[in-house]
């Protein structure tokens, strides 16, 4: 069993969660409010256990949107259990692809509950490390992200929030609105990449 404390000790949350609090003049976002949810530890390394625990916090506290920058190639039953039921309880859920430049999307951005978010450069072409496959949805700007530190940060991590940030306006614009609606809009609007129609490299599209 891991034991985390809530200090950040190791970097990658805190920056990630920059883009979801960075001012957006764009986007309706009242009554938005972020909440940070620690999985992993110093190392960046966590367990199924540690990712269930912060499901079930998000489950209880009724949260609208969890994003997840994380991801690991092994599937567990349990885990997948609990993103079907917090999805099924209205839980828009959204996570990494992965990092390998491979044809494997990460758990648990592949399950069938959860958006698997993959990343494209400022030319919107698809990030050389990005993984893909037939789980990909959606792509948003993950290469070269400059943030409070000054240095430009790359990786499917930090395409994810950019996603969250435009489904946070979207419940925020659409009273009532749930998380099928959302994820259905974010598909409909994404702006298609590659391949007519939803492709295993950019998915729907840019978010």
């Amino acid at each position: 069993m891991m034991i985390l404390t809530p200090w950040d000790d190791n970097g990658h949350g805190t920056l990630v969660t920059q883009i979801l609090r960075r001012p957006n003049t764009r986007l309706p976002l009242q009554g938005a409010e972020v909440y940070e949810v620690k999985v992993l530890d110093e190392t960046g390394t966590g367990s199924a256990f540690s990712v269930l625990q912060g499901i079930n916090w998000a489950i209880d506290n009724e949260m609208d949107i969890v994003s997840m920058s994380l991801g690991g190639e092994g599937n567990s039953s349990f885990l997948q259990d609990a993103f079907d039921f917090a999805y099924d309880n209205g839980i828009l859920l959204i996570a990494a692809s992965g990092n390998e430049g491979e044809e494997f999307v990460l758990y648990p951005a592949a399950y069938d509950s959860v958006i698997a978010v993959d990343s494209v450069n400022e030319n919107l072409q698809r990030s050389g490390f990005s993984n893909y496959g037939p789980e990909l949805e959606l792509v948003a700007s993950g290469e070269g992200v400059f943030l409070s530190d000054g240095n430009p940060h790359s990786g499917t991590s930090f395409s994810v929030p950019h996603v969250g940030v435009v489904a946070a306006a979207l419940f925020s614009e659409n009273e009532g609105i749930d998380n099928l609606e959302v994820r259905e809009r974010l598909q409909e609007t994404a702006l298609d990449l590659g391949e007519e129609g939803r492709d295993d490299f950019f998915g729907f599209g840019l978010v």
